[in-house]
């Protein structure tokens, strides 16, 4: 599948740092990963050549199972679906004086959590979910790409949705119109730590869509394991465990 490939390389990622970063890289061979012949534990066969390492970290997150099969019920995949409006003096809620975010400091959820949305300071709105409107609430759903785009019903009730709920957003403009693929766990938190029964094997995966406040610690987390190190900061009900269980996908929770 195509991915990217991180390993040490003449040039540095920042600074001379001596890493190498191969987007779109295709894995080939049955096996993807092999003992080398050099005595490194990993050799991984790619587009762009042989690729050796001491250690594998699986950040494929909602495509976690396709190459950690056993991991086939801990993470799915979920369908979402995302709007923005263009800028408005409409308010959803009024402004609070005290807060310096970006945003209005809130998130308003509906529908018992399948949608949420959240104003800027310029009033564009990010409208978000819809999700319970897809077949089994849109788990399971690997590609998100549609020959003619978003689904129609869909996008007429994300486009309908704040004018119904809020006045004055009748006419407010809508800009883009998208959807994605959540890495979404069994029990709703990352899994973040060495692969059960893989040594040398690390997953940083399913953060069921709130991966952008939670990504930068966790591998931060998962480089010190693959060094052997201590991480500085760890949540312990984050590391991968097969007896960890649940559907959290189905609902909002």
């Amino acid at each position: 599948e195509d991915g990217a490939v991180v390993g040490r390389g003449p040039s540095g990622i920042s600074g001379g740092g001596g890493g190498d970063v191969g987007t779109l890289t295709t894995g080939s061979g049955g096996r993807r990963f092999a003992t080398c012949e050099t005595g490194r534990r990993f050799c991984v066969e790619t587009s762009r050549g042989t690729v050796e390492a001491g250690a594998v970290v699986h950040c494929t997150n909602a495509y976690v199972s396709t190459l950690l099969p056993e991991m086939a019920d801990k993470i799915q995949p979920v369908w979402n679906a995302v709007l923005n409006t263009g800028p408005t003096t409409t308010r959803i809620l009024r402004p609070n004086p005290d807060c310096r975010s970006t945003t209005d400091c809130c998130v308003i959820i509906f529908d018992p959590g399948f949608v949420y949305c959240q104003q800027r300071q310029d009033g564009r709105v990010v409208l978000g979910g819809f999700r319970q409107l897809r077949t089994n609430s849109g788990v399971g759903i690997f590609d998100d790409s549609v020959s003619s785009g978003m689904p129609a019903d869909i996008e007429r009730e994300m486009s309908e949705f704040l004018g119904r709920h809020f006045e004055g957003f009748d006419s407010v403009p809508i800009e883009h119109v998208w959807s994605g693929i959540i890495g979404w766990s069994c029990d709703g938190l990352p899994w973040v730590g060495p692969c059960p029964g893989r040594p040398g094997e690390f997953v940083c995966a399913g953060f069921c869509g709130h991966g952008l406040p939670r990504t930068f610690l966790a591998g931060a987390a998962v480089a010190s394991m693959v060094c052997n190190e201590k991480p500085r900061q760890y949540v312990a009900s984050f590391r991968p465990d097969l007896t960890r269980s649940g559907t959290s996908w189905q609902a909002f929770e």
